[in-house]
C-alpha cells in the first residue's frame, strides 16, 4: 500500500464533491496541497487559480459557485492571509456554504446550512 498525504485525501475529496477550480495566494503551509493539485488533480479537471489578495480568492470562488452551482473553494496562508480574507468570508458565511480554515495550526470548520 503506498503512504497517502492529507494534502492527497483532500484533493481527493475535492475531486469527488465536483471541485474545478481552488483560489488563493500561494504559501509555504500549502505546498503540499499545492503539489497534490498538480500530481493527479489536473488529471481529473481540478486547478488552482492564483490570486493577488486572499479578499479577491474568497469573493472568486462565492461567485464561481452562485453562477454555477458547483462548490467555490479558496485558500489563504495563516497570518496576514487569514485576516485579509475576512471580509469576503463574513459575507461567504451568512450564506449557505461550508468554510474550512487553518489558521496558525488550528482548524476550524464552520458548516451553513
Amino acid at each position: 500500500m503506498s503512504k497517502m498525504l492529507g494534502a492527497d485525501v483532500l484533493v481527493k475529496c475535492l475531486i469527488q464533491e465536483d471541485v474545478r477550480f481552488v483560489f488563493g495566494i500561494p504559501g509555504g503551509q500549502l505546498t503540499t496541497l499545492l503539489d497534490a493539485i498538480h500530481r493527479f488533480g489536473r488529471q481529473e479537471g481540478l486547478d488552482f487559480i492564483m490570486t493577488r489578495h486572499e479578499q479577491a480568492a474568497a469573493h472568486m470562488a462565492d461567485t464561481f459557485s452562485r453562477l454555477t452551482g458547483r462548490p467555490g473553494v479558496c485558500l489563504g496562508t495563516v497570518g496576514p492571509g487569514a485576516v485579509e480574507g475576512g471580509e469576503a468570508r463574513t459575507e461567504v458565511v451568512l450564506k449557505p456554504g461550508l468554510e474550512l480554515l487553518d489558521e496558525g495550526q488550528r482548524e476550524v470548520v464552520v458548516g451553513v446550512e
